[in-house]
């Protein structure tokens, strides 16, 4: 299943060159998602970020300020993440984060299978692609607005909708994205078909989805 976001994941890890893998996150209310990834090996590492709330993507969008790490060396922080990254065989990250609403951020993180400095014009590049991600996501989140009000039949279908979205997504089976769906309602303190309608809107649109 391609989202409208895992284009933005593509077009920078291709603006970086061979050997750069991209990978998109959305935070909301708190709750953090992937949304695309340009390959599978960087999906898996910010899949332990999304898993365990924990690594350097979370932290550039907690901060509001990338997170450049030429290598690992001495880190201390994150060691799910850390773990994935060398099973990966991962050499170096970059994670730029940008606002899309006062409760609402995008990051883009880059993995580099050689040694890469992240130098001014790197990070201006990725900047760029999320500035144009983040705008997107604000347009869809505008329009998830009207979508949230609906009677409790509508909320139901809003949530069935998004659990399989979810599976389709993450090829998982039900149990399992009726659960990550309730982990992000949980995380995020938004009722479920409120979270729903951000992971149909602002996380999984496929896409050529309605704009």
């Amino acid at each position: 299943m391609a989202t409208y976001l895992q284009r933005y994941a593509r077009t920078a890890a291709d603006e970086l060159g061979p050997g750069t893998h991209a990978s998109i996150t959305v935070r909301h209310f708190g709750a953090t998602a992937r949304a695309g990834s340009s390959s599978d090996r960087a999906a898996r590492c910010d899949d332990v970020e999304e898993r365990t709330q924990v690594g350097p993507c979370i932290t550039a969008m907690r901060g509001m300020a990338p997170v450049v790490l030429p290598a690992l060396g001495g880190e201390q922080r994150w060691p799910e993440w850390r773990a994935a990254f060398r099973e990966q065989d991962f050499s170096s990250f970059a994670a730029v984060p940008v606002v899309v609403t006062a409760r609402c951020e995008v990051a883009l993180n880059l993995y580099s299978v050689g040694r890469r400095e992240w130098d001014a014009a790197d990070l201006a590049a990725v900047g760029r692609v999320a500035d144009a991600a983040a705008v997107d996501v604000r347009e869809r989140l505008d329009r998830a607005g009207p979508a949230r009000r609906g009677d409790g039949a509508e909320a139901r279908d809003r949530v069935a909708q998004a659990v399989g979205a979810l599976m389709e997504l993450r090829g998982c089976d039900a149990p399992d994205a009726q659960a990550l769906l309730l982990r992000f309602a949980e995380r995020s303190g938004a009722a479920l078909p409120d979270v729903a309608s951000w992971v149909l809107l602002a996380a999984v649109s496929r896409v050529g989805g309605s704009r």
